[in-house]
């Protein structure tokens, strides 16, 4: 058998059918469909809205490359109306230890709507973390997909993203970076294309929200 993640894996037989070439993606503990999305693969993962914001999603993924040739892997999972869009982290890992892998995940999302908007593509909250992961010739990949929420083994985490600025008014680059999953930590346009200044918004850490003393909600 092979290791639970490691880029050199040995050769193996394994391939699957029903999807093109042979290639081969599957996903654990959810069932789940796999669509094309220009030229990567399309995973939309379930949303657990109902599960609280300290309880992080994991999911285990097998990568197969049956061909003679190696091959990149680019996956684009998907998750519609997550709960903590503003600050969850995804991370690589490694399925028997847990550790880190360090492969990169690049982070999009949105959160913005517009009235007379609601048909356009893109426009209400998602998140997509990206990932592009080669599987050398008859090899085969397995590792842990981790969606952090507000901890990440006892700390609070921190994430980085591309936030989309699609429904709430015009195109341009923003990046939000989150601590935890309680809001925008910082939020910044490093171009300048809407706003005089770098930042757009910050939110304080782990203190109570306005008007909540008043409700009985802050002790």
């Amino acid at each position: 058998g092979h290791q639970a993640f490691r880029l050199s894996v040995a050769s193996t037989t394994v391939s699957s059918a029903g999807t093109k070439f042979g290639f081969a993606l599957t996903l654990s503990p959810v069932d789940m469909s796999v669509f094309r999305e220009g030229s990567a693969w399309k995973v939309p993962l379930p949303n657990y809205r109902g599960k609280s914001l300290s309880q992080n999603d994991p999911y285990r993924v097998t990568l197969q490359n049956p061909t003679a040739k190696s091959f990149s892997f680019r996956i684009i999972f998907h998750v519609s109306l997550p709960r903590g869009v503003t600050g969850i982290a995804t991370i690589i890992r490694n399925s028997s230890t847990s550790a880190p892998s360090g492969a990169h995940v690049q982070i999009s999302k949105n959160w913005h709507t517009k009235p007379g908007w609601e048909t356009l593509p893109y426009v209400h909250t998602w998140y997509s973390p990206v990932v592009m992961l080669d599987v050398p010739a008859m090899g085969q990949l397995s590792f842990e997909l981790l969606l952090a929420y507000q901890y990440y083994e006892g700390l609070h985490s921190v994430s980085h993203a591309q936030l989309s600025l699609i429904g709430w008014g015009t195109n341009g680059l923003w990046e939000e970076v989150g601590l935890g999953s309680g809001g925008e930590a910082i939020c910044y346009e490093p171009d300048g294309q809407h706003r005089r200044g770098l930042v757009t918004d910050v939110r304080p850490f782990l203190v109570c929200g306005m008007g909540s003393a008043a409700a009985g909600q802050c002790k």
